[in-house]
């Protein structure tokens, strides 16, 4: 399994309803909450997961983002060198 695969977690802690089925994950969201995070475990899903805060209520904290720098944010520039 992905590590990936944890962002559901994480959705559920926001306060979306995940159902587990044996070939699928169903994602329902409900009224999503802010959280405190560290996303060292999950830095791929980090991104989505500040852009799924934006329709949270309350200040969502991502720590541990330190890579983006790196993964993310240069790419474009280091990719046109």
């Amino acid at each position: 399994m992905q590590g990936d695969i944890r962002f559901a977690d994480v959705l559920e802690k926001m306060g979306a309803t995940i159902t587990w089925g044996d070939d699928f994950i169903a994602c329902t969201r409900g009224e999503l909450h802010a959280i405190d995070m560290d996303m060292n475990h999950i830095p791929d899903a980090a991104m989505t997961i500040a852009t799924t805060a934006l329709f949270a209520k309350g200040t969502t904290t991502l720590r541990n983002i330190y890579n983006w720098r790196v993964k993310e944010t240069d790419s474009p520039v280091r990719d046109g060198d």
